[in-house]
């Protein structure tokens, strides 16, 4: 069975991508992944355990370029052709196990020239190497890679991470993505969605139709690294650069756009800040946002309480050095974060959108309203003084090797029904 994986990274605020066909070629190769984007870009969002690198460190003896002539070597740029003239280079070299697929022109926004031209790519390459099954991920991607891959002969999978129509926006954009979605649904044959929630939304549009759709919830790895509650509180201490030492720190792990909530956070701690100066909020993640956050802080008088320390490589790592995680997010599919948290034991708080509803039926959590500061800073001040239920043990519905199981078994029905 062969498959393909073609996954659009969300560059407007950037989200972190860590799906099950990237973590199997992961686990199974162990390989280097480098992002050659600009600082700004990786830093908004990319690949898991990617490292940033510019190119003109893919050189033999560069002391920041680490593999071997034989090690699997990822290399992930914005629009394939720098990561396509790297492997180039890097073949030149003697490196001859790099695993490597581009979508040229792909980008987020449409743009009717690019998108025809990424139509075109997508459907060469597939029909190129006869893959039997395409899984697709994200809205643009999803609607590009289902069209070229059906044309090319291939199955479709797609898999929602929430659908794009649920975050705020326009009446007349919100059609406009509800009609795409269902332009594409005639070419895909399975979705797979992270949540019952996303299901029923795709049933009540008629974009997933019959039988076609099947829930499989992300998945994390137990034994991934996490800090101990010492460690990771020096640490998190060492990248918000406080001159106070605080007595409880509340933490977010979100990129800095819209429907992440950040500007709702910001809002209930100066509620809590309030009352209490030493309490310290911190949000790991990067996005377009962070001017207009920073200036709200600001304005709010919490430049000292509350700071947005950036992207952090493996800021799940660092979980256990808080004393309550907080997604207030508008708009979610089923966050890895709360999994993660759940793993770190320490309490949650989440507002009620998307799959977090469901998961709050296996996870323990505290939900809240999305948008309503005064609720979520009770809350938080609620839950930091005792009032919170830990999860005992991890919840093997969330691991990655029954989200791998579950996807794969996905696989085998669809070569099945040929």
């Amino acid at each position: 069975l062969i498959s393909i994986l073609i996954i659009y990274e969300r560059r407007k605020g950037g989200v972190k991508l860590d799906t099950s066909e990237m973590t199997r070629l992961i686990n199974k190769n162990n390989p280097f992944v480098y992002d050659l984007r600009s600082a700004a870009e990786y830093g908004a969002g990319s690949i898991a355990g990617a490292s940033n690198l510019q190119v003109s460190n893919l050189v033999k003896g560069d002391s920041l370029f680490k593999p071997h002539e034989q090690d699997c070597i990822i290399l992930i740029c914005k629009t394939g052709t720098v990561s396509s003239k790297a492997a180039g280079e890097l073949k030149k070299q003697g490196f001859t196990n790099n695993k490597l697929s581009v979508c040229r022109y792909l980008a987020r926004d449409i743009h009717i020239l690019r998108d025809i031209r990424a139509l075109i790519n997508l459907y060469r390459y597939i029909k190129k190497n006869k893959f039997d099954i395409v899984h697709l991920h994200s809205t643009k991607a999803g609607v590009l890679g289902a069209i070229a891959g059906k044309l090319a002969g291939s199955r479709i999978v797609y898999t929602v991470h929430g659908f794009v129509f649920q975050e705020p926006m326009s009446v007349v954009k919100k059609l406009l993505y509800i009609t795409i979605e269902l332009c594409s649904s005639f070419f895909i044959d399975t979705y797979i969605c992270v949540s019952e929630k996303d299901l029923e939304i795709g049933k009540k549009y008629t974009i997933i139709r019959k039988n076609r759709g099947v829930v499989i919830y992300n998945g994390i790895q137990e034994d991934s690294l996490l800090y101990t509650k010492e460690e990771a509180r020096d640490k998190i201490m060492k990248l918000a650069h406080v001159n106070f030492t605080p007595q409880k720190i509340i933490g977010a792990v979100a990129n800095l756009y819209a429907t992440k909530g950040i500007i709702y956070l910001i809002g209930a701690a100066e509620l809590v800040v309030r009352e209490n100066p030493h309490y310290l909020f911190v949000v790991f993640g990067e996005g377009h946002l962070r001017h207009e956050l920073q200036k709200e802080i600001t304005e709010r008088g919490l430049d000292n309480n509350f700071m947005l320390v950036g992207f952090v490589d493996n800021a799940s790592a660092l979980l256990s050095g808080l004393d309550t995680l907080v997604l207030p997010s508008v708009k979610e599919g089923l966050p890895y974060i709360l999994i993660e948290a759940s793993r770190a034991r320490i309490p949650i708080i989440a507002t009620r959108v998307g799959g977090v509803v469901e998961m709050s039926t296996c996870i323990p959590m505290n939900l809240v309203d999305p948008k309503d500061t005064k609720v979520l800073a009770s809350k938080i001040k609620d839950v930091t003084q005792g009032n919170a239920i830990l999860s005992s043990t991890f919840n093997q519905r969330f691991s990655m090797n029954t989200m791998i199981e579950s996807i794969l078994s996905q696989y085998k029905i669809l070569n099945q029904n040929k």
